[in-house]
């Protein structure tokens, strides 16, 4: 109880975005007033929110609604969000500023005539837009260092290679981290898709004009389910970019040991050498 009330009487910075999807604008309150009333420690930890008013980095992905909000950490991003207003947390953050750009005007995009959505759920869809292209500039990213560096692999001479070698555990490595990140997010979109009680808690608009039956939650199900193969296509994309990369490190690896085994062969070849000459020696002497 004491830890919640320190957290939430902490003041913190975040971007508030309007139904408009206008330029964020910059507002520092308190927790328990940026979710409009009494926060409980799990939504707290949900958002990785830390005391001094920080965010947690590495936090798992979850879209978590309530009664009359949504809680959201998607990536860097982690937002409340209202029906009339968002806010995402940690404006401070270079990297959340630019997120917080993004998806303003990603919401300013949807706010035209020919979408109705709400507002929840346009700031939902520019959220997962944004996370999702996020992986896809990644990969296409890693997938051109990746083919750079196999090439100047396959070009590079015995004694470049082993230093070219050691440039592919890094990617490697990389595309381990994102794999993971891809598989956080599609976790967290399966759990919403396969929980109606979730999906439908999301109308946050069309709960407060009456009752929603089962079948409303069908455009959040289809939202869903977009970005749901979107990250599969990415997965699919990343795992056959490892595949790659192994086979590359694979043929360095036998183009060495080829190297190696001709040294080895010209040493036998030499040590042959140097005892058939000491034998004719010793003989002659």
């Amino acid at each position: 109880v004491r830890r919640t009330k320190g957290l939430t009487e902490t003041p913190m910075t975040a971007f508030h975005i309007c139904t408009t999807g206008s330029e964020p604008q910059v507002v520092r309150a308190k927790l328990t007033e940026l979710m409009r009333g009494s926060a409980r420690l799990r939504d707290i930890l949900a958002l990785g929110v830390l005391p001094g008013g920080s965010i947690e980095q590495g936090v798992p992905p979850c879209v978590m609604p309530r009664d009359d909000l949504i809680l959201v950490s998607l990536g860097p991003m982690r937002a409340i969000v209202h029906r009339d207003a968002a806010y995402i947390l940690g404006a401070d953050n270079g990297s959340v500023e630019a997120v917080a750009l993004s998806v303003g005007a990603a919401v300013s995009e949807l706010s035209s005539e020919d979408c109705p959505l709400p507002f929840e759920l346009r700031f939902l869809e520019a959220a997962w837009e944004e996370v999702c292209g996020a992986i896809q500039r990644q990969v296409r990213l890693l997938s051109f260092v990746s083919t750079t560096i196999i090439q100047r692999l396959q070009s590079a001479s015995f004694d470049e290679m082993p230093d070219r070698v050691s440039q592919i555990q890094p990617i490697l490595e990389k595309l381990e981290g994102l794999r993971i990140e891809i598989q956080q997010l599609d976790r967290c979109a399966s759990e919403l898709l396969l929980s109606d009680e979730d999906m439908t808690a999301m109308l946050l608009t069309g709960a407060r004009t009456g009752p929603l039956g089962p079948q409303d939650h069908a455009v959040v199900e289809l939202m869903l389910e977009a970005y749901h193969r979107k990250l599969i296509q990415s997965s699919l994309q990343l795992e056959a970019l490892v595949k790659k990369v192994r086979f590359g490190r694979s043929l360095s690896d036998m183009k060495l040991a080829t190297h190696r085994n001709r040294l080895l062969r010209t040493n036998v070849q030499l040590a042959i050498g140097g005892v058939s000459v000491a034998i004719c020696g010793t003989v002659a002497g």
